[in-house]
């Protein structure tokens, strides 16, 4: 049996379809499966848009085509299109004919979107089943949710108020409200993280998976072949941000961006001389403060994401930004752009090249024989070394 979420709140699960019997079927099986299941009906594709955003189901069961299988009818396109783009809860896919999910773009390797064939032996069971194994992250899913809707409502009541936002009438103005609750939105939701007192874990200074379609500095890339697991086959963007924009499908093709390699973490410890473990996290902790040790910069781990590593500084590649793409199973790119680097950490990783290099791609010069030059040259004129 399912296990309850640690709130102990009712699972609330809403199966949209247009047979009555099928959907009794379903509804009787989850509820003996699923502890605390709540199940709702809903026979109307129509209205099953206005069921999801007035109910909030915590997850959706959902038919695709109606009971007509010459009608060649999607019914279900809708329903789908909302969870997908704008209200985002797990959902199970049940339907007769698994290929129009596929005509849809339905995921096949999401964690929490899983598509059952209607029909099969104990194929109510496979639901019910599956809604179980999405139980334990059904409280989290909601917090946020919850955490979301009081952001956006607080926001909302604090805009409306300002009147560089409305018209002479006093009514809001459509674009400037939007824009105005969009940044008060994100800045609200940093400022929650900062209320707690708690200081940021390492990797939240990523953003997975990245934002938007254009690179940006310190942004991180894998070789798309290459394991997750393996910091030689990472790379970190050292090109800004303004370079990478996209002004047009030429310059995406023609363009190249200024990578650095990465190192596995082990490789950086030898550099920085960590070498016994009585004195080791001592050490390394005082290192991690520094913006720079050994011409290399630290990263942290994101398990399934990335690992520990370390981007050297001085180990630079120029690659194709035509090159770079995302996870998507039809991409066929060198590299995967993996994560961004939110600010002020983007900025930390071009301020640490810049004192790496001096400026872009300087060259490694003799600095040991310039300096003693210097020096001799300072005892020939008389003046202290």
């Amino acid at each position: 049996m399912a296990q309850a979420s640690s709130k102990q709140r009712h699972l609330r699960v809403l199966i949209i379809e247009d047979e009555e019997s099928q959907a009794e079927t379903l509804k009787r099986t989850i509820c003996e499966i699923v502890t605390g299941a709540s199940v709702t009906w809903e026979p109307d594709f129509g209205h099953a848009v206005d069921g999801l955003r007035d109910g909030r189901p915590d997850v959706v069961v959902l038919d695709l085509t109606d009971s007509d299988p010459t009608s060649g009818r999607v019914a279900g396109r809708p329903v789908w299109d909302d969870v997908w783009e704008h209200h985002f809860v797990p959902v199970v896919i049940y339907t007769a004919f698994p290929d129009v999910a596929v005509e849809l773009n339905v995921p096949s390797n999401h964690p929490y979107v899983s598509v059952v064939q209607k029909g099969g032996k104990d194929s109510d069971v496979t639901v019910a089943q599956q809604i179980g194994r999405f139980v334990p992250s059904i409280g989290a899913i909601a917090d946020v949710w919850e955490e979301l809707h009081a952001v956006v409502g607080a926001t909302l009541k604090a805009v409306t108020s300002v009147t560089a936002f409305t018209n002479q009438e006093g009514s809001p103005i459509p674009e400037l409200l939007v824009r105005a609750s969009r940044r008060r939105v994100a800045a609200a939701m940093d400022l929650e993280t900062m209320a707690s007192g708690e200081p940021l874990l390492a990797w939240e200074q990523y953003i997975v998976p990245p934002l938007g379609r254009d690179l940006l500095l310190g942004d991180v890339l894998r070789e798309r072949e290459s394991s997750c697991d393996d910091p030689a086959a990472h790379r970190i963007v050292l090109t800004p941000s303004c370079d990478l924009v996209r002004r047009d499908e030429g310059r995406a093709k023609d363009g190249k961006v200024l990578v650095a390699r990465c190192i596995p973490v082990q490789d950086w410890f030898q550099r920085i001389s960590l070498t016994t473990k009585r004195d080791a996290r001592e050490k390394l902790a005082k290192a991690l403060t520094e913006p720079l040790q050994a011409r290399c910069l630290c990263l942290p781990s994101l398990p399934g994401v990335l690992p520990h590593l370390a981007a050297d500084l001085r180990a630079l590649e120029l690659i194709q930004y035509a090159g770079i793409g995302d996870e998507a199973p039809d991409c066929t790119a060198e590299y995967v752009r993996v994560a961004s680097v939110d600010s002020p950490f983007r900025e930390h990783v071009g301020w640490a090249y810049q004192q790496v290099a001096g400026r872009v791609c300087l060259p490694d010069r003799d600095h040991a024989s310039w300096a003693d030059e210097a020096l001799e040259a300072a005892k020939w004129s008389g003046k202290d070394a």
